[in-house]
Order: structure tokens, then sequence, then C-alpha cells
């Protein structure tokens, strides 16, 4: 399927080596050295008379991402003074910690601090830091709960909403939107995303008018993480005589951000009521925008407000509301209008972040 993918869209699989290296399988030698971030960040002014002890907990030395490098490398620019920590630190015993200094690296140390002024943590991570450190520190913050109440921790002070906290593309994508930036648009539909039930591609095969998608090539780019939802999308596109439809399984970043390029829209069709979430931001929302991706996103989808003019909502329950709004989004464009792209950058969200956090530690 994917090499079928490619050829339609005149792109040489050569060009990018091999397509399912994947950015864990490429960054794992981090976990036994230094850490290094492969990008500069547009920063506007150092602060440099705070002098904070901050730990990122469960930020992913293998991924450039806001949850990954991004925020702690960013952290450490902007607050030159302080003392900047990252442990990648769920679900396993052994954690690793690194210290981040000003000039984009990072190196292991043995352990985190006794105390910090403020832990900023992913997810589950404050039930798998020690209780001694959560008591000692004086803020802790949780992002990225997934709005699921098994991950928020009794003793966080403050949590972000999913509108609130949303990852924005990271510097390392922005340049590959440079590099693809005379990419043509072509006839794509992209629902970027690993396979599984709660990121909804199985709904939407499901529902989807084949009279409205019969000229695009639609792609459902990511791994199978589910196999039931794999086998049940390729009965259905086979049930339906779903023409040009492709799966690429996991593919890597580089080709994954070429198919970007190459697609005007992107359907974001995601249901956390099949995993008890009442909100969701995917990070692939933000990352199409830089590439002009138009959003065909589901009710369920949290939109921050300032992504609003570059999506198209539709009713999860509703396979009509999905192609009346589908046909809408096609439509829009056909038509090439122009469109008022967000200018909320990345390093604006960190900033928001940070400054959010010393706010709420200069209150305690």
């Amino acid at each position: 399927m994917l090499l079928e993918l490619l050829e339609k869209l005149n792109i040489s699989i050569e060009d990018f080596g091999d397509t399912r290296i994947h950015p864990r399988e490429q960054n794992k030698k981090n976990l036994n050295g230094n850490v290094h971030y492969p990008a500069k960040f547009k920063l506007n002014n150092a602060d440099n008379d705070l002098n904070l002890k901050i730990l990122f907990a469960h930020f992913s030395p293998f991924t450039y991402e806001m949850e990954g490098l991004g925020f702690p490398f960013y952290v450490a620019k902007k607050l030159p003074n302080s003392t900047i920590h990252f442990g990648y630190c769920k679900g396993s015993r052994n954690h690793s910690f690194y210290n981040v200094s000003p000039n984009n690296r990072a190196d292991k140390i043995p352990t985190h601090l006794e105390k910090y002024d403020i832990i900023i943590g992913r997810s589950s991570v404050f039930f798998n830091l020690s209780k001694n450190l959560i008591k000692n520190s004086d803020l802790k913050v949780n992002l990225k709960t997934m709005s699921l109440a098994s991950n928020i921790h009794p003793n966080v002070d403050y949590h972000f909403a999913e509108n609130e906290f949303f990852p924005i593309a990271d510097p390392t994508i922005l340049k590959l939107v440079d590099k693809y930036k005379n990419i043509k648009k072509e006839k794509v539909i992209l629902l970027s995303g690993s396979i599984w039930p709660v990121k909804g591609q199985e709904d939407f095969i499901r529902d989807v008018n084949p009279d409205l998608i019969k000229d695009y090539m639609v792609v459902l780019a990511g791994g199978f993480k589910n196999p039931s939802s794999v086998k049940n999308i390729k009965n259905t596109i086979h049930k339906k005589n779903l023409k040009n439809i492709f799966l690429t399984n996991f593919i890597s970043r580089d080709l994954l951000y070429r198919l970007f390029a190459s697609s005007p829209i992107q359907v974001i069709p995601f249901d956390g009521r099949k995993t008890g979430q009442p909100e969701g931001f995917p990070r692939v929302l933000a990352e199409g925008i830089p590439f002009k991706n138009i959003n065909l996103c589901s009710k369920m989808t949290t939109v921050p407000k300032e992504f609003l003019k570059v999506c198209n909502l539709y009713d999860n329950d509703s396979a009509n509301s999905l192609n009346t709004i589908l046909e809408k989004t096609i439509n829009s464009v056909s038509s090439k209008k122009d469109t008022d792209w967000p200018s909320i950058s990345f390093e604006d969200m960190c900033d928001r972040t940070l400054n959010k956090c010393i706010t709420l530690l200069n209150e305690k």
C-alpha cells in the first residue's frame, strides 16, 4: 500500500531511507549519554534574574515535541541562570534524569534533586515520583492529563486544561515545513495517528460517503496499534468497495510530514469517550496547521479558540453531520479562498505555560 501511495504522489522512497525507523529507535543512545536539540528557538529575550530549580517529569528524550525535549530545552534558554532537569520517569523504576544547559545540550545525571521550586509533570507521572520529592517541592503542575480521572494526583497544585496547554508544532517540524514549502497540494485526505479506537479512524471509514471521497486518496498514516481496528477498517473498505484508501502502518517522521505537505485536508475523528476522556487535544491538529491543512474534527476533539478558524466540526454520532461538513471542507479547499491561519508559535505556548507556573509559584 505504501509504495503504491508514494508512486501516485510521485514521491521517491529512496529520498527517505528506512521509512519505518521510529525516532525512539534513532535516539535510544540518548539514554546513556547526552542529548542535543537539533533546531533553534525564536527566543525574544532571556530572563537572567530568575534562579529556579525546575523538573520536567516524564518528558521523553526520544522526541523533539513540547512534551519531549522541546519545552525543557526552551526553558533552559529562557532562564539561563536556573537549574533545569528533565526525567523520563513513567512505567519503569530505572528512571533517567538529565541536566539541560542553555546551549541546547543535556547531560545525564545520577538522579533528581531532593526538592524543586516547580515540577511540571505529564500524564500520570506524579503517581510514579517519590512521595518525598512531591512533598518537598513547592509547586506541582500537571500537563496533558488527557482529562482522565486516573491521572489526577491529589497533591498536584494545578492541572492545565486541554485547551490551556496544547502542544504547538516544534522547531524541528518547522524546518520540514520550510523544506517542503514548494510541494503542490494533491487530492489527499490525511488521517494521521496510530490506529486504535479512540482515534476514530474506524468510525470515519464506516460513516463516510464513498461519493465524497471518490476523487481523493484517503491516507491513514499511523502504526497499527490495535489489530482489531485495522481488521475492521479493511473489512469496511472491502464491503463498501472503497477505492484509494491507504493504510501505511508506521512511517518515519520525515515521510509523515511530506504527506502533510501534500494534503490540503486533515481529518481528526477523535472520540475520547471510548477511553473515558471527556476532553482531548490531538497533537497532530497543531502539527498540520503550518502545512496549511484545513482540519475536519469531531466535536469530541478539544479545539482551542486559536484554531477554530481552520477547523470544521462535526457530530461524532451522526454520519450525516460528518458527510455534510466533509463536503463543506472539500468545497472550501477547492475554492482556494484565503485562510486566516493561526499565528500562535511554539515559543508563545512555552512562554504562556512557563509564565503561568511562575505566577502560581509566586502566589503560594
